[in-house]
């Protein structure tokens, strides 16, 4: 048990530092130490309500979040957890494990195309029914 504390207190830690969702993390290490894959997609989720709470707060006390953005993102987010439980009940755990794979690698060729921007970045808009989408 102590381990699991460590181990998100690690996934909490490295969220924050990259803004990277603690799933991306978390589930390939629950997958390590013998977890299995929707066991670890259950956990991951709710260590997720924990560390975007905090990090939501951290983030409005620096100024940098956009409420309207983060609304229509998480009504998005709420809504593909709806149907989630459907879709993961339905998966073997080795097709999960699979479909993960496909997004961590997808995300890593997208960071490793996009060349780094140094300085200032420009705070873009979307419409509010893609930011539902993507959530």
């Amino acid at each position: 048990m102590v381990e699991l504390i460590f181990l998100g207190m690690g996934v909490g830690a490295l969220s924050g530092f990259f803004g990277i969702g603690g799933g991306t993390i978390l589930v390939p290490a629950l997958l390590f130490i013998g977890y299995d894959m929707k066991m670890a997609v259950g956990i991951s989720v709710l260590q997720m309500v924990f560390s975007s709470i905090y990090g939501s707060y951290l983030n409005l006390k620096k100024g940098t979040l956009d409420i309207k953005m983060v609304l229509m993102i998480g009504l998005g987010g709420f809504a593909g957890a709806l149907t989630s439980n459907l879709i993961v009940s339905a998966l073997s755990s080795t097709t999960l494990e699979w479909i993960f794979l496909g997004f961590v690698l997808f995300a890593m060729a997208r960071m490793f195309m996009h060349t780094a921007n140094h300085g200032e970045t420009e705070v873009k808009s979307a419409h509010p029914v893609i930011l539902f989408a993507i959530g």
